[in-house]
Order: C-alpha cells, then structure tokens, then sequence
C-alpha cells in the first residue's frame, strides 16, 4: 500500500501534465511561439484552430506562407497571439494570426482566372470579379481568354499591397436584337431577349459562337460563328432562320400532319385537326379544309404533300413556318353531256404557320395564305391553271 501513494502521485502530475499542455492557454501560446522561432513551420499548422480562417486553405499553401514569414520575421511574443477554446474538447488553440485579403480583377466575360496556378474563377460573367481571402504576401495572378483569343496575361502582385489586376486588352459592348423570349449565347454567355433587345457587356474582340435558344433554353434554332469587334458591336436575330434541326422536327410534324390531311379529305372528316391545332384556331382551319377539299365536292382519291420552307422563331415558345402544301384530287363530275367523269386537280398553297411549342409538342397556333394556284387536267394530260 505504501507504494501505491508514490504512484498515484506519478499519475496525478501526468495528467495534469498533459491537461496544463493541452488546456492551458499559456501553454499552447507558449508552444507556438517556441515551434515559430524555431522554424518548425509544421507544428505551427498544427497549432491553428481548424475552425477558422485557415480551413479554406490547403495545409502546402500555409507552410509555404509561413516558410516565408518566419524568414522575414526572426521572433514572436507570446503576447501577440490570440487564443481560442475549442467549445467541445475544451482544448486551446491559436486564432489565425493574418489577416487575409480581397483583391479584384478585371477581366473580359468568358476568362478564366487563377491564382498561384489554381483556378478560382472559370468564365467571368461580369467586368469585375472579387477574389475574397488570400493570404498576404506575393501571388500571381493569371487571366486566361475565350477560345485562347489572347495570350494569357499575368502578374504578380503583392497583397496587401496591390489589389488591383487589370487586363490589357480593350472590350465591347454587344447589342443583340432577337425574338421576345428566346435565349442568346454568344461563346459562354447566356441572356434572355425580354423586351427584344439584349446587352452583353465587357467582350473581348474575336470570334465566338453565337446561337439562339426557344423554350425556357431547351431548343436551339439557330448557330452560327461570329466576329466581334470595333465595326460589328449589334447583331440582329429577329429574322433568322432555323437550323436544320429544328426543321428537320417541323418536317415530322407536317408529314405526320399530311398523313391525316390527306385520309381527313378522302373520309370527309375534320375531326383528325383537333389533334393538331389548339383550340382559337379550330373553326378557321376547319372551315379552310371544308372550303378547299369537302364542300361540293365528291373526291375518290387524293395525295398530298407538305413541305417545311423558311423557319424562324418569334416568341421564346412559337415559331413561323413557311410551308408548301401540294394536293391532287381527283373529283367525280359531270361532262357536258351529263356523263359521269373522273376530275382531276391540282392545288397549290403556301401556308405562314404560326407554330406553338407546348410541353415538347407543337400545335397549330394560326396559319395565312400567301398564294396558292388551282389547276386541272385537261383530256390531253396537260394541266390548266384556273
């Protein structure tokens, strides 16, 4: 028994050791400052309490800036150092003893920016970008362009010093008129054309990609290269034409369409248009077809053909599309002696359809004549034009 009291002390004076070393504010600082004049940069990391402000860097990145400032700074105090307390192991630690910085960079949209060969911002929307909490000291700041139209511009700056890093090469303003609603892209840059024109700011001169977007940025319709600079600053979308995508998806409409259109005209049904056309256009369209291929007539065979012309969007959702409808009839008549007679005809329009996007279908908006021809076939074979 009277070896255990020596022991027990040994083991008090342990743990109170190690409790004065790790939950004594005294003692970290102490640590700290011993590990700091001593160039032991690895256990200064250590020492930082990693809920502050040295969570957002890499543990290479401050043993490197400190490698530096305890090159340039020999000793430290105790006293200049601030404490914290862990809430939930009680332990000490050292607050972060630098202050970090913000620097602001200006460079053309589309750039990307690095820092110390690290990406921090990838594709500039706006003239200046705010680059928060760099530590102090020197970095280098390097502003890559769009599409490699520049060479890389870079600088080394030293913070807190400078704060500014600006890029040399002058910049436009892009004025884009296109259809309300629609998308516009030009290289990286994505705007919406709400009153039917749109600025894009701050671009660099050279040739980017330009395309143009319907329905919420689901569609495209148009894509073409285009060059930027002093003497071409506007662009004009409002009537261009649609891709070959889109109006290889109009074609499949209208085919579909004419399959209907034509079986509609041999069974004298208007009932297949509903399933096409949205509801304000019903009657018209339906009075059109009663027009040109039911009323007075008594048709025995029919064939007919659609085909997508020009396509431009008007509206972020509708298109117009220009389309030439082909039909021949043939119509049981009377000659002039009261016989019966199989009537061939031929008629020929040009529709302007107004075209609605809805839920990844299309529906028949309205529809204009802008001509059509109407000819028969005489006994010779030749056709007649009325």
């Amino acid at each position: 028994m009277k070896k255990f009291w020596p022991l027990l002390g040994v083991v008090l004076i342990m743990i109170s050791g190690y409790f004065t070393f790790n939950y004594s504010k005294g003692a970290c600082a102490y640590r700290y400052t011993y590990a700091y004049n001593h160039k032991q940069v690895d256990k200064l990391y250590s020492y930082y309490d990693s809920g502050g402000a040295i969570k957002q860097f890499d543990k290479a990145e401050v043993i490197d800036f400190l490698k530096e400032e305890t090159r340039k700074k020999d000793k430290i105090k105790a006293r200049e150092l601030n404490m914290v307390r862990d809430k939930k192991t009680k332990k000490c630690f050292v607050e972060f003893p630098y202050k970090l910085e913000n620097i602001n960079v200006l460079a053309p949209v589309g750039s990307d920016i690095y820092v110390n060969n690290k990406r921090v911002v990838k594709g500039v929307r706006a003239r200046g970008v705010e680059i928060k909490n760099l530590l102090p000291g020197n970095h280098v700041v390097t502003i890559e362009y769009y599409n490699n139209m520049q060479q890389p511009f870079v600088k080394q700056i030293n913070i807190p010093g400078e704060n500014l890093v600006e890029s040399p090469y002058p910049t436009h303003d892009i004025l884009v008129s296109a259809p309300p609603g629609t998308w516009v892209t030009i290289g990286h840059t994505k705007k919406q054309s709400k009153n039917e024109e749109i600025v894009f700011n701050n671009m660099l001169a050279g040739q980017y990609d330009l395309q143009l977007f319907m329905e919420d940025q689901k569609i495209q319709v148009f894509s073409q290269k285009t060059q930027i600079d002093d003497g071409n600053t506007s662009l004009n979308l409002e009537k261009v034409g649609g891709n070959q995508k889109i109006k290889d998806e109009l074609q499949n409409f209208f085919s579909e369409f004419n399959k209907d259109y034509r079986q509609g005209i041999i069974d004298k049904n208007t009932d297949f248009l509903h399933k096409y056309t949205t509801t304000n256009i019903n009657e018209n369209i339906i009075s059109d077809f009663k027009m040109w291929y039911l009323d007075n007539k008594e048709i025995v065979a029919a064939s007919s053909l659609m085909e997508v012309r020009d396509i431009h969007p008007v509206s972020g959702n509708s298109i117009k599309v220009s389309v030439l409808e082909t039909v021949y009839l043939t119509n049981k008549e009377k000659d002039s002696q009261d016989n019966d007679k199989d009537q061939e005809y031929r008629v020929v329009i040009e529709w302007d359809y107004t075209m609605l996007r809805s839920d990844s279908t299309w529906q028949i908006v309205n529809r204009e004549i802008l001509q059509s021809i109407v000819a028969h076939k005489d006994e010779e074979g030749n056709w007649i034009k009325y």
